[in-house]
């Protein structure tokens, strides 16, 4: 029987393979100004997805474009709420402008891997994402605090990763450890396949978990990306998988 997946990549964040990697995949995250961009990049990657028929999602994050958005940043609720609220209502601005459709709102960095375990921050975002009324889905992961506050009220995609490992508990490995990130293509295809067909994942802890997941994840600034990707798409034709 066909099956048919959803590909997700982070883009408009600099990487410089923005166009290569748009037609490989069936959804993006597009930097929305707090980690990386600006009105410009917001609607040059847009149009690069409309051309593709790629589905669209704001991808906000702390505002510390120093650290790529990749460290907790000390900020309070108040502060973090300005931010996303500026990020989101920027995004939405430009999506309209462009005439196209927001898909989904998808945290960055570690803004999401807080809002898989703080329900503070995770509340702050709800509280935004509430007060902007959005109409679209959230990529999150399966069982975070932002799951549990938002699964009655959101269309939900939950989210898991073909570039980075994860330990026994699900989170992620630092991508300070080296063995965090997978930059071979086989590694890649194998652990995809692994969540894909039997819904499980082996941790670096040599412990396979059952993970699930409907969206699956690669960052456009990992070494390889692209190929990465042409490789996962030929493996996915010789299954009869599509996006």
């Amino acid at each position: 029987m066909k099956k048919t997946i959803d590909i997700n990549v982070d883009v408009g964040e600099g990487s410089g393979f923005d166009k290569e990697l748009m037609p490989l995949v069936s959804s993006c995250n597009v930097a929305s100004g707090g980690h990386f961009g600006d009105s410009f990049t917001m609607r040059e990657t847009m149009k690069l997805a409309k051309k593709y028929d790629v589905k669209i999602g704001a991808h906000p994050s702390y505002p510390d474009p120093d650290n790529f958005g990749r460290e907790v940043m000390n900020i309070t609720s108040e502060a973090l709420k300005n931010s996303i609220r500026n990020q989101l209502t920027c995004f939405f601005e430009i999506a309209a402008e462009q005439d196209v459709e927001v898909h989904h709102v998808k945290l960055h960095g570690a803004l999401y891997n807080r809002s898989i375990v703080d329900s503070t921050v995770a509340t702050a975002i709800v509280e935004v994402l509430d007060e902007l009324s959005l109409n679209c889905a959230l990529y999150l992961p399966y069982g975070s605090q932002l799951h549990t506050l938002t699964k009655e009220s959101y269309p939900l995609y939950f989210e898991a990763f073909i570039d980075r490992r994860y330990h026994s508990d699900l989170t992620l490995v630092s991508r300070l450890n080296p063995r965090g990130l997978i930059f071979d293509k086989n590694e890649a295809w194998n652990q995809l396949h692994e969540m894909v067909y039997f819904g499980k994942v082996s941790t670096i802890e040599n412990v396979e978990r059952s993970i699930e997941a409907s969206t699956f994840c690669i960052h456009g600034d990992t070494d390889g990306a692209v190929e990465i990707l042409k490789f996962i798409r030929r493996k996915m034709n010789d299954l009869s998988m599509s996006l």
